[in-house]
């Protein structure tokens, strides 16, 4: 598991959330 790709994932995941939240 590569730590970088699922910090990217989680990234990824809070910036959908905070845009999906506008």
């Amino acid at each position: 598991m590569d730590f970088r790709h699922y910090q990217r994932v989680l990234f990824n995941n809070i910036i959908c959330r905070l845009v999906g939240s506008q």
